[in-house]
């Protein structure tokens, strides 16, 4: 009797670790004005943050940031003219001045929950991101490698966002 009380306990423990690690591999959904994130590797997460999107036609750059406290994204979208519904592949941000366009560049960053006072940071070295424009509005996923801004750990991201209002500045854009 107690075998099997073992073995249930057993099987009810495996069962639970599954539905915990299967729930962070599940397609990730954005509402609108939203952008869902999840990354891999020495360490693991996923967040879903409120997101904006500024478009400047001077410099024909777009940045879409999504921030809560100390964790945020941001994804760098390099245009030829205008906002464009294709493939950006994802570069490092050291070739971003040299690179062909359209192109994207990506951050992320979050509070270490083993280190309370750390923030970990990574940035793009490669990958893709995906948009598809409607009046006003960008949607789309980034499916990009990450490395560490101050080690060589690396991340595997994918992240949706859907519905994000665009705004367009001018005059020199800061």
């Amino acid at each position: 009797m107690a075998a099997v009380a073992i073995a249930g306990a057993v099987v009810l423990g495996a069962a639970a670790w599954f539905m915990r690690g299967s729930a962070t591999t599940g397609p990730l959904r954005a509402a609108p004005a939203r952008l869902a994130i999840e990354w891999r590797g020495k360490y693991r997460g996923r967040m879903i943050l409120p997101a904006k999107i500024n478009w400047c036609p001077v410099t024909r750059i777009a940045v879409l940031e999504a921030v809560s406290g100390d964790s945020g994204v941001a994804i760098v979208l390099y245009e030829h003219d205008a906002l464009t519904a294709v493939p950006h592949p994802v570069i490092s941000p050291d070739m971003a001045a040299a690179a062909p366009r359209p192109g994207a560049m990506a951050a992320i960053r979050w509070m270490r929950l083993e280190k309370d006072t750390a923030l970990a940071g990574f940035r793009s070295i490669g990958g893709v991101v995906h948009i598809q424009l409607a009046p006003g509005k960008i949607s789309g996923d980034i499916n990009a490698r990450m490395r560490s801004v101050t080690g060589t750990d690396t991340l595997v991201v994918r992240g949706v966002f859907r519905d994000v209002p665009v705004t367009t500045a001018a005059i020199g854009c800061a």
